[in-house]
């Protein structure tokens, strides 16, 4: 392995870290590392940008008899170093036995991950981006929504570029650096009818620029969706079939993957339990991914916060539950091994079907669209889900009319047993849908 500056500053620390812990001690070292240059336009006109780099150290620690303290400091002087480092090793000695693994053992972590990382393509080397070129796909951003019918101002774009990176060595052998780049467009549009104004927004993010919806595309995209909202109004609350657009059916996905949580399940804080496991718990037309292998994404990696290999796994196979996402602590508590998910989810997609948008709501005679939501109040422990929602009523088989200020009431047991998905999955974000129908939803609006 070729040592960067990065890694033999971590491994210094390491070998301080161990040695003001005392016999026994373990440490983790983690320096993330990145350079953002923002810029934003409105009407056309610049409203600044501002570069800025940061460095930023995280040291862990741990005594031999299993006590853990964190500490974290953007000044890198020897000096703040060797500070950081007494002070964490003082803190661990007064924290509390912990009864589980605090560090992945040797035989645990990750090896060997360079050509997995070179093969993620997470670096867009070609692209050199300035404040000209992010300008310039701001304001044309811009300059498409506001030529749209109906638009009548911005509420303002932006472009922006990332690089980042990850360095992180431990005393289990782990030393592995992660880079990637990110760049994004967006843009509000503001369409005005009478006394009514509403605004809509859309952006494209990606790790490569050539990777990026076109900022023509995203004003468009913004500028259209604002018009159609122009007279919306609430319906009369009933129990319906609800339709959730791709953009917003990650409102089904996320909670569900909170819900598989192996420290949530591991409180009892979730209605899915250790138990569910090879259960029925979604519809069997739903099949979940979660790929951490996909090129170009921004959940990618070869390896999890503790270090763990990351594999793809189906977490949901026709409905039925294959895993938990869990990390050492959470594996030990629930006697099951971790599986290199300790952040989390990495990129996460419901498989599409072969029916589309339209053969979906065809048989539909009076429903709801979902295009946004507005706050939540999930209960996790039970299930209950509600939502503030915004979108399109369905007539017939049709969408027809906008409609706004109702409210989304179901539980999530019902509603992922009953969720059927389109044809129209799209790999632009890190959770992935495509359109969802769930059947049976309470839809709250005018008495």
């Amino acid at each position: 392995m070729r040592k960067t500056a990065d890694t033999k500053l971590c491994l210094k620390i390491l070998a301080l870290a161990e040695a003001a812990g005392g016999p026994g001690t373990k440490a983790e070292i983690i320096l993330n590392a990145s350079t953002k240059l923002p810029v934003s336009v409105l009407n056309g006109r610049d409203q600044g940008f501002t570069q800025a780099t940061s460095r930023r150290l995280v040291v862990r620690l741990i005594t031999a008899d299993n006590r853990e303290a964190t500490v974290s400091t953007e000044n890198l002087s020897d000096s703040a170093i060797q500070a950081l480092v007494a002070q964490v090793a003082d803190m661990a000695k007064v924290m509390p036995v912990m009864p589980y693994p605090l560090m992945a053992t040797p035989d645990q972590i990750a090896r060997k991950v360079g050509a997995k990382v070179k093969a993620f393509d997470m670096i867009d080397r070609r692209a050199k981006p300035t404040v000209d070129t992010l300008r310039e796909a701001a304001i044309a951003a811009e300059a498409a929504a506001l030529a749209v019918p109906g638009v009548t101002s911005s509420g303002g774009a932006s472009a922006s570029f990332r690089r980042g990176r990850r360095t992180i060595v431990s005393s289990a052998g782990l030393a592995h650096t992660v880079s990637f780049t990110a760049f994004s467009v967006g843009v509000e549009a503001i369409a005005t009818k009478g006394d009514e104004q509403v605004n809509a927004s859309e952006w494209t993010a990606a790790c490569h620029w050539t990777d990026l919806l076109s900022p023509a595309a995203v004003g468009r995209k913004a500028g259209q969706d604002a018009v159609k909202k122009l007279g919306a109004a609430p319906i009369a609350t009933q129990v319906m079939p609800v339709v959730f657009d791709r953009e917003i059916a990650s409102e089904l996905l996320s909670p569900f993957l909170n819900a598989i949580s192996g420290d949530t399940v591991a409180k009892g804080m979730s209605f899915l339990k250790k138990d569910s496991l090879g259960t029925q718990v979604w519809n069997p037309a739903i099949t979940i991914v979660d790929d951490p292998t996909l090129p170009r994404q921004f959940g990618s990696q070869a390896f999890d916060g503790e270090g763990l290999p990351s594999e793809r796994f189906e977490l949901v196979s026709n409905g039925r539950l294959n895993h938990l996402l869990l990390d050492l602590k959470s594996g030990h508590q629930l006697g099951m091994a971790p599986n290199g998910r300790s952040d989390g989810s990495t990129n996460t997609y419901i498989l599409p079907s072969q029916t589309s948008v339209s053969a979906l709501i065809a048989d539909i005679g009076y429903g709801l669209l979902v295009t946004g939501t507005i706050g939540h109040a999930d209960n996790l422990v039970t299930g209950e889900f509600t939502r503030g929602a915004e979108g399109f009523l369905i007539e017939n088989g049709k969408i027809t009319r906008p409609v706004k200020d109702v409210t989304l009431a179901g539980n999530l047991k019902d509603m992922f047993l009953s969720a059927r998905p389109a044809s129209d999955l799209d790999l632009k974000r890190q959770i992935f849908t495509p359109t969802l129908r769930v059947d049976g939803l309470t839809v709250g609006g005018v008495a």
